[in-house]
């Protein structure tokens, strides 16, 4: 059919997110083209997480979104926030520590004031627990989104999609969810 296969075993995402990028709908759009052609085909979908990007996305976003909620039109600066968070999960005396480290190292009130929340950063993205089921949760979510874009949006049959086990998946940039035709 003129289509490169390789291009089309797998549909990519972005690290801890399970939209379905303009470039990856092109690729399926292929993948529609031969199940149109081919009424005895239809397509299996693995879903699939990197533990490792993943729950660096899921933590950032967690983070994220907690500050939001604690400082949403109070005009709080993030340091404090930081702060209050961290000072949750390890008590005062722990923070002060910290803060005392780093004010030693950078004597400058804007350099510390970078410096310290650059590491209350990292720290309180770090104590975001993300579960083994969000990961999961999260692969599934890929999948449907997947074949939710060939059902509602190309009208493919749901009968000739195959939504298979979630699977981990060690990958360089993106996230990629395996697609395989299959024959009915």
């Amino acid at each position: 059919m003129g289509i490169d296969g390789e291009k089309l075993k797998h549909v990519e995402f972005e690290a801890g997110e399970f939209k379905v990028l303009p470039p990856q709908k092109e690729k399926l759009d292929n993948i529609i083209k031969i199940l149109t052609k081919r009424s005895k085909l239809s397509l299996g979908i693995t879903g699939s997480y990197n533990t490792q990007k993943d729950t660096e996305a899921i933590q950032s976003n967690k983070l994220r979104n907690l500050i939001l909620q604690k400082s949403a039109n109070k005009g709080v600066v993030i340091a404090n926030v930081l702060e209050d968070i961290y000072t949750a999960h390890v008590g005062k005396d722990v923070v002060k520590t910290l803060k005392t480290k780093i004010r030693k190292k950078y004597k400058e009130d804007e350099i510390f004031n970078i410096k310290y929340q650059k590491e209350l950063m990292k720290i309180c993205k770090d104590i975001q627990e993300v579960t083994s089921k969000e990961l999961v949760d999260l692969a599934d979510k890929r999948a449907y989104m997947i074949q939710e874009y060939l059902i509602l949006t190309k009208t493919i049959d749901i009968t000739r999609t195959i939504l298979h086990k979630v699977q981990e998946v060690d990958s360089e940039k993106f996230i990629e969810t395996e697609l395989e035709i299959e024959v009915k």
